[in-house]
């Protein structure tokens, strides 16, 4: 009797390690505290910016964002970019994105990360 107890807790401990093994390892949300909408993001393991992320999407105040990266994705630095509506933008430099999986933007251009 208790093997056959046993075996359940035992399956359903190896299928959840097993499937967090295939979550994107540099997903992230990105809260918007600004005070300004985002028009654009951008996030780079290289020196090309590539694409918006947001595509035609505004990230208002007030809002978040679910960043995810392909499972096959390994490169752990990365750079972000932020356009406002207004224009203006701010970036930083390798992040740590196997490290962070929240980032907060707030009103003085400060991203804070958990």
């Amino acid at each position: 009797m208790r093997k056959i107890i046993l075996l359940p807790v035992l399956a359903l401990a190896i299928f959840l390690v097993g499937s967090t093994a295939y979550a994107g390892q540099q997903d992230f949300i990105l809260v918007n505290n600004s005070g300004q909408a985002i028009t654009e993001i951008y996030c780079s393991a290289t020196d090309n910016w590539e694409e918006n992320v947001l595509g035609n999407a505004i990230l208002k105040n007030g809002e978040t964002f679910q960043l995810t990266f392909p499972e096959d994705q390994t490169a752990r630095y990365w750079d972000l970019k932020i356009v406002f509506k207004n224009g203006d933008n701010l970036y930083w430099n390798s992040l740590d994105l196997f490290s962070i999986s929240e980032m907060t933007l707030d009103s003085s251009g400060t991203i804070h990360t958990q």
